[in-house]
């Protein structure tokens, strides 16, 4: 019987050591893989599950606040709870100030700021108009003082300021800066003046850092100062002109001032 066993074993071994030759080695199995070809036929797309519906109104109610000292109504929303149980502005939007003038009317959808807002000074003249897309400023806004008279005018992108920006002022009369946007920073031109016209600063700017030429004035129109820049850094030659009649001059390399004159 011991032997019957022994030979069992010993072919039940034989056996094994064949069923694993047979096998192909971790190595080998890697090396294959590297020769499958590629898929080359039609895309393969995967059924995808149903978008989950978007949240209800629950319920709402209008919320008013009044100013504590006077007693007049300070602001009035809408809020609304949706089946997912957030809780947010929706609908007409109102403030005002304390002496009961309109201070902004607007309105929100699902929390967020949309339409045209219309704010006021407290005399109740238009301040400025402002139209919102999914909470964010978007096209022309223009700012007017309590007379009613153009002050500033601004346009954004989805939120980014973009174009030229111009403040002028308080009578209107009289445009005191002019800046250029593009994508939110600052990439054009850009300049200033004095109340009387006479131009005061003007340079560059690339991807809002100030390059090339950079030069300032006074209010009588002398020149004041000429400085280069290059990637937002004082680069090259510069001249200061005091009012003494003296001229500073001077060189920059990468923003470190290297060498000075006068």
């Amino acid at each position: 019987m011991g032997l019957r066993l022994a030979g069992l074993a010993a072919s039940l071994a034989l056996a094994v050591t064949a069923s694993a030759q047979d096998e192909p080695k971790p190595t080998e199995s890697r090396r294959e893989s590297t020769t499958i070809e590629p898929y080359t036929g039609p895309p393969i797309y995967l059924p995808q599950g149903e978008a989950p519906p978007p949240p209800t109104e629950v319920e709402s109610r209008v919320v008013k606040e009044n100013f504590p000292e006077t007693d007049t109504l300070r602001f009035e929303r809408r809020i609304v709870k949706f089946s997912d149980d957030t809780v947010v502005s929706d609908g007409p939007h109102k403030e005002y100030y304390s002496n009961g003038e309109l201070y902004v009317a607007g309105e929100y959808d699902r929390g967020k700021a949309v339409g045209t807002w219309v704010y006021h000074h407290p005399n109740g003249t238009v301040a400025k108009e402002v139209t919102y897309k999914q909470g964010r400023p978007d096209g022309e806004v223009k700012v007017f003082n309590e007379e009613g008279k153009l002050t500033a005018r601004r346009e954004y992108a989805e939120g980014k300021r973009t174009g030229v920006w111009e403040t002028y002022s308080d009578d209107g009369e009289q445009k005191l800066r002019e800046e250029t946007y593009e994508e939110g920073v600052a990439n054009g031109p850009f300049r200033t003046w004095y109340t009387n016209g006479q131009i005061r600063q003007e340079t560059n700017f690339v991807k809002g850092k100030m390059e090339g030429l950079a030069t300032e004035w006074t209010r009588v129109g002398d020149k004041r100062a000429e400085l280069n820049f290059k990637n937002g850094l004082k680069d090259g030659a510069a001249k200061v002109w005091q009012t003494d009649g003296k001229v500073i001059e001077q060189t920059y390399d990468e923003g470190q001032l290297v060498s000075r004159k006068g």
